[in-house]
């Protein structure tokens, strides 16, 4: 059963409406469908909702000169300003960027068993999943207390949870990727342990 959950979780996951493309010669680009037709288009100079047009190979979307196809794990875009090819999703990317454009402020992770984190609006809007996704919170915290000298950040409901992030620099246990802040959370008698960064 366990490891059901870790399949779902990772595959809910994984398949966010946000893409991270990473192209040949280093450039990327950004993609959130937000409809059936309508996808937003990110890179450094642009920020523009494309809509989907009829396409026999591929999916497609333009608009004012720039078309965005996708076929499979490949996609391109075509710009007044730059070509980009050989695109594929980077799905680690994707999470943190789908997080970021939903309006999170901050994002943690964490492992054995999995677990993530997505604090909004200074507390207000906080989602907490546990679990490999069998459990999730939605939850107001109140004000958190904050020491500027031990560069930490808590948030604690008396009786239910307590939410510590320490600014002194963390790495994911299976990633190996490098955050800014080390995040424990104890819940309902247990202790969750992982990494997280600020988004904004």
């Amino acid at each position: 059963m366990k490891s059901l959950l870790l399949l779902i979780f990772t595959v809910s996951l994984l398949f966010s409406q946000t893409f991270v493309y990473e192209c040949k010669d280093k450039q990327n680009f950004i993609i959130q469908l937000q409809s059936d037709t309508k996808a937003w288009l990110f890179t450094d100079d642009i920020s523009m909702a494309l809509e989907r047009v009829p396409s026999a190979s591929a999916e497609k979307y333009t608009k004012d000169g720039i078309v965005f196809f996708v076929k499979g794990y490949e996609a391109m875009l075509d710009t007044p300003k730059q070509n980009y090819r050989q695109c594929s999703n980077n799905r680690y990317k994707a999470i943190w960027e789908d997080a970021k454009l939903r309006g999170v402020d901050f994002r943690a992770t964490g492992n054995e068993p999995g677990w993530y984190l997505e604090i909004g609006e200074g507390g207000a809007k906080t989602l907490l999943v546990t679990d490999y996704g069998s459990d999730k919170y939605e939850l107001v915290l109140p004000k958190p207390f904050t020491s500027q000298e031990g560069r930490t950040t808590r948030y604690r409901i008396k009786g239910f949870v307590d939410i510590l992030l320490e600014g002194n620099g963390c790495r994911d246990s299976m990633s190996n990727h490098s955050f800014e802040t080390k995040v424990t959370v104890k819940l309902n008698g247990k202790t969750y342990r992982g990494c997280g960064n600020a988004l904004h």
